[in-house]
C-alpha cells in the first residue's frame, strides 16, 4: 500500500496505549497526545498516581481509560489489549514508556536483576506492541513509539548493563518491525531522551552540563516528540531512533 504524506498534528477520534503512565514522561506523555485530540488508554501499576494522569487526561476533555498491568506478565496485557478494545474500536497508537532501570556493578548483578529490567524494558515493548499488531494490520494503519534511552547509543550513562543492553535490544526490535510492516501502513520509530527529571532519575547523579543546552529534560520535552512521531507530522518517517537529549549525543 502507498501510505498518506505528512500533514499537521491532527488526532482527533484516536486512540492511544501508553505504558508507564503514572508519572513522568508516560504522564506527560498522555496529557500531551490528549490535548491533541486522542482519547488515552493508560496503564501502570501505581493506581493512586494512574488515577491522576486520568484526572489531567479528562482536564484536556478527552476520554480515558486506566489499567493496572505489569507489561511483562502476559496476562496482564492480554487484560490490557481486551479493556482498551472494548473501550475504543482500534487503537491507532502504542507508546512503550514503561521502563525500570539498576545501577548494580556488573560482577555483583544477579540473573534476577538481569530479567527483571529486560522483562520490564524490552520483553514488556514487545508483547504490548504484539498485543495491537493484528488490529493495526487489519486497519492498515498504526503508530508505534517506544522511549528508549541515550544509554542504548553510548554503552550506558549511570546505569548498568542490563538497562543499556535493554534499550539497545528494543532500537533493533524498532529497525525490524518498520522494515516489515510498513506495507501494512504501521509506523515504529523510538525515541532516546537523556538525561531527564522525572520520578526514576531523581536523586541521582545527573548533571546539566552534560548536555550543550545546559540543563536536564523534562517529561514534557519528550512528550512533544512522542507526539511528533505518533501524529500525521511523521508520516515519512520510520524505523528511526530520535535523538532528544539537548545535545548530549550527536547523531
Amino acid at each position: 500500500m502507498t501510505t498518506r504524506s505528512s500533514g499537521p498534528v491532527d488526532l482527533d477520534g484516536q486512540t492511544a496505549v501508553v505504558t508507564g503512565a503514572a508519572g513522568g514522561i508516560g504522564r506527560a506523555t498522555c496529557v500531551s497526545l490528549a490535548r491533541e485530540g486522542a482519547d488515552i488508554v493508560a496503564t501502570d501499576l501505581d493506581e493512586g498516581r494512574l488515577a491522576e494522569t486520568a484526572r489531567l487526561v479528562e482536564a484536556e476533555g478527552q476520554a480515558v481509560e486506566t489499567v493496572l498491568a505489569d507489561v511483562s506478565d502476559p496476562s496482564d496485557v492480554d487484560t490490557l489489549r481486551e479493556v482498551a478494545l472494548d473501550f475504543a474500536e482500534t487503537v491507532e497508537i502504542v507508546v512503550n514508556v514503561a521502563g525500570v532501570v539498576h545501577r548494580h556493578d556488573f560482577s555483583e548483578m544477579t540473573l534476577d536483576q538481569w530479567e527483571r529490567v529486560i522483562g520490564i524494558n524490552q520483553t514488556g515493548t514487545f508483547l504490548v506492541t504484539h498485543a495491537f499488531y493484528d488490529q493495526m494490520v487489519e486497519n492498515e494503519y498504526g503508530k508505534v513509539v517506544c522511549v528508549t534511552s541515550v544509554s542504548a547509543k553510548v554503552g550506558g550513562v549511570i546505569s548498568d548493563a542490563g538497562y543499556a543492553a535493554s534499550k539497545s535490544g528494543v532500537h533493533g526490535l524498532v529497525r525490524w518491525l518498520a522494515k516489515n510492516v510498513a506495507e501494512h501502513g504501521i509506523y515504529v520509530n523510538a525515541l532516546a531522551p537523556g538525561a531527564v527529571k522525572t520520578p526514576m532519575t531523581e536523586n541521582e547523579d545527573y548533571r546539566p552540563e552534560w548536555a550543550p543546552l545546559n540543563r536536564l529534560g523534562e517529561p514534557e520535552d519528550i512528550a512533544e516528540g512522542v507526539v511528533y512521531l505518533a501524529s500525521q507530522q511523521s508520516n515519512y518517517v520510520t524505523g528511526t531512533v530520535l535523538d532528544v537529549n539537548g545535545g548530549m549525543r550527536f547523531s
